[in-house]
């Protein structure tokens, strides 16, 4: 082989190798455009997570002041029923629990 020979194999071969070179760095370009739009999801994801958490502790301290409530309720019946004694009112509290009962439910 002669020397314009060689010079110009190399010449082709640099010219492949930066063709390469340029697919792989536009590869490299859209997988790291690629990680970050997963990111940005996972983020968004976790934000609504903890906003759903907030969410539920909130409803939880709800729910625990109102079976709260409810027991005070249940005492005060209680209390008047054995204040005032039996009769229209052992009918009216059972009404009351009955309601009760089916709003636990």
């Amino acid at each position: 082989m002669s020397t314009n020979d060689l010079v110009t194999e190399l010449k082709a071969h640099i010219k492949e190798l930066t063709s390469e070179k340029e697919e792989l760095n536009k590869t490299v370009a859209l997988k790291d455009s690629r990680i970050k739009q997963l990111l940005n999801k996972i983020e968004d994801a976790n934000r609504e997570v903890r906003a759903i958490a907030k969410k539920m502790e909130d409803c939880k301290e709800e729910t625990e002041a109102a079976r709260e409530e409810t027991e005070r309720a249940k005492k005060r019946i209680k209390q008047i029923k054995n204040t005032l004694g039996g009769g229209v009112l052992e009918e009216a509290d059972e009404d009351t629990e009955k309601r009760a009962q089916s709003e636990e439910i």
